[in-house]
């Protein structure tokens, strides 16, 4: 939130876009441009220091060149999803808080197991929060 508007930090394909995967953009916009079909809000109990450094941590991320994680993986640096982007910041700032565990699945299909290089896919999930007691949604809709 900033000048009374709430915004939304997330990752594209920059490619389309020229630039940094990170990309922050007003929500109503970032609603009507893109391919949303539900939208949440959610609260986060957060401190005012935690806070500050959640700013921060998207400040600095913001002058990396984040690239979108097209292979899904946790350990391949500044290549990141959504739920990744999300999971680092939390974690950043407060790591005994914001404990998130990511989902294993094993690829049965032989051909993505092939384009992924791997049997297992390890990520976090869109909802790797709802079993946090930290947050609570404020508002869910449908289009």
């Amino acid at each position: 939130m900033k000048d009374s508007l709430l915004y939304v930090a997330h990752i594209s394909n920059e490619k389309q876009r020229g630039k940094t995967g990170l990309t922050i953009d007003k929500a109503y916009n970032y609603i009507l441009d893109s391919e949303v079909y539900h939208f949440s809000l959610w609260k986060i109990n957060l401190t005012y220091s935690e806070f500050i450094k959640a700013i921060k941590v998207i400040d600095d991320l913001k002058k990396d060149s984040i690239h979108f994680d097209f292979d899904f993986r946790l350990d391949n640096g500044n290549s990141l999803y959504c739920s990744e982007l999300c999971v680092k910041v939390l974690q950043a700032i407060n790591k005994e808080k914001f404990i998130f565990v990511p989902t294993q699945k094993r690829i049965t299909n032989p051909i993505i197991q092939a384009i992924l290089k791997r049997e297992i896919l390890e990520y976090y999930p869109a909802d790797f929060f709802l079993r946090n007691s930290n947050f609570s949604c404020l508002v869910s809709y449908s289009f």
